[in-house]
């Protein structure tokens, strides 16, 4: 996988978890921050252009169409909001995946992120070299 092509949550099932684990990690670590709000509320994107983990998952041209359609303000789960997205054709296990990925993302410190990340590689069977590389 391209570490720097962007997933496309609606194209999910064409990647595998070891993909979007090492995108995800690639982009929660480069970005170093949380994406939070005004009311410092983990979103999935906020003004500044910060993203988490599940926002790194949605396209901008997405992002946009969901945001237009108020799709946003529906969804108050990770696990409804992209099961909803993927209209049922997908693997649970990706809903699953990605919903501990952006757990990690809003209940970790950012300066214990690597560790967790580290963590999460290895409760789900994955490869963490991509650690080493952020």
């Amino acid at each position: 996988m391209d570490i720097l092509k962007p997933i496309e949550i609606t194209e999910l099932p064409a990647y595998t978890l070891q993909e979007i684990f090492d995108w995800v990690t690639f982009q929660m670590l480069r970005q170093g921050r949380k994406s939070i709000d005004e009311k410092n509320s983990c979103v999935y994107r906020n003004e500044s252009g910060l993203k988490c983990a599940a926002g790194h998952c949605i396209t901008d041209q997405e992002y946009t169409n969901l945001k237009e359609e108020g799709i946003f303000a529906e969804w108050m789960s990770a696990p409804k909001f992209l099961g909803d997205l993927y209209r049922g054709d997908e693997p649970e296990i990706h809903i699953q995946f990605i919903y501990a990925l952006q757990q990690l993302h809003d209940t970790t410190e950012t300066k214990n992120w690597k560790s967790a990340l580290n963590s999460l590689a290895l409760k789900w069977g994955l490869n963490n070299k991509i650690l080493d590389i952020v």
